[in-house]
């Protein structure tokens, strides 16, 4: 019987590399996932052969995986940009969302992408839980926010001028009580207010003169109207009139002869006389019984007086002949008090 040779170590080092090489390959054989279809506004994409790549070869596993593979266009129009967003999860690390950006994908074209930094050779462990669309822009995508933004700005346009006009609306019917009709000068078509009162006073000193030099009178800011125009009475002095013409949103100056009194005013003025006669008759009350109570004390003084000098004209002719030292007691006070009231006489 023949010994059982052992193997050479040339042989026992060849089967280790060997082993090793084979290890190293499937331990290095990666996942291909796909093909997936994403969901768009505009149609949908397909994604294929897909690899999960490792950012850094020198720390697997620490910035995570990034994606490769082909990208079909199935949406019929042209995409200036697209971004993606693929969940991966890579053995023992919590799912992470990695973005995709891709750029000028013909209307049916098929290109293959890799997300940004994945040019290492490492791949990672890991699972690809999902890719959705995240946002993009394309032709059809444009020409829709063009739209939205014009019937936005139409909207917008609709609502402040929807907005002016229930101003106008409210400012109006604010204004209600205090609108008048201007008038103008005698012979003259129309007149002009003016921001300043006096201007506007020296404009009707001048109407004796041309339309022209009416028209012309100044750089200050007018406003021309004709007889007839309504304006709202703002305030009153100074001869002058502060006038609002609504539609021009102008405060300005009339002579007050050219103004009629508002409602508000008149209804003003209708108050202050009803005041001013209350306050008259309060007035004239109270004067009259400041009278009667003046005249009553008057009567109820001269009756005291004329009981008074009934009493000391008793005195006087019970003592007038009689000797101070013959006086009572009683007579002697009666008499000093009657010489001071001055009543004792007859």
């Amino acid at each position: 019987m023949q010994p059982i040779r052992k193997p050479s170590s040339a042989i026992n080092l060849a089967f280790a590399l060997f082993s090793v090489a084979q290890l190293s390959a499937q331990d290095h054989l990666q996942k291909v996932f796909g093909p997936l279809t994403i969901d768009t506004p505009e149609g949908v994409f397909e994604l294929s052969d897909i690899r999960l790549w490792e950012y850094s070869s020198l720390r697997p596993g620490f910035i995570g995986p990034r994606p490769s593979g082909l990208i079909e266009n199935k949406t019929g129009t042209t995409w200036e940009k697209l971004e993606l967003m693929a969940e991966v999860k890579c053995n023992g690390l919590p799912s992470t969302l990695v973005p995709i950006f891709l750029y000028n994908i013909g209307a049916t074209e098929t290109q293959r992408f890799k997300s940004r930094l994945s040019d290492a050779d490492n791949f990672c462990e890991a699972d690809l839980v999902e890719v959705k669309f995240d946002h993009g822009t394309n032709a059809r995508s444009t020409e829709r926010a063009g739209l939205k933004q014009r019937q936005q700005a139409a909207n917008q346009q609709a609502e402040e001028a929807a907005q002016h006009a229930a101003e106008g609306a409210a400012e109006r019917e604010r204004l209600s009580q205090k609108i008048v009709m201007l008038r103008v000068p005698k012979d003259f078509e129309d007149w002009a207010g003016t921001d300043d009162c006096p201007d506007a006073l020296r404009l009707y000193d001048m109407r004796a003169k041309t339309q022209s030099e009416i028209t012309n009178h100044g750089p200050r800011q007018t406003q021309s109207y004709k007889s007839g125009r309504k304006v709202a009475v703002v305030s009153r002095a100074g001869n002058c009139a502060e006038v609002r013409f609504i539609e021009e949103g102008l405060d300005l100056y009339v002579a007050s002869l050219l103004v009629p009194q508002s409602q508000e005013e008149h209804a003003a003025a209708a108050r202050f006389a009803k005041i001013e006669k209350e306050r008259a008759d309060r007035a004239a009350a109270l004067a009259k019984l400041q009278a009667d109570l003046e005249a009553q004390q008057r009567a109820h003084d001269a009756a005291e007086r004329a009981k008074l000098q009934a009493a000391c004209t008793s005195v006087f002719k019970a003592t007038g002949n009689k000797k101070v030292s013959d006086l009572t007691v009683v007579e002697s006070q009666q008499v000093q008090a009657c010489t001071a009231l001055g009543m004792y006489h007859p």
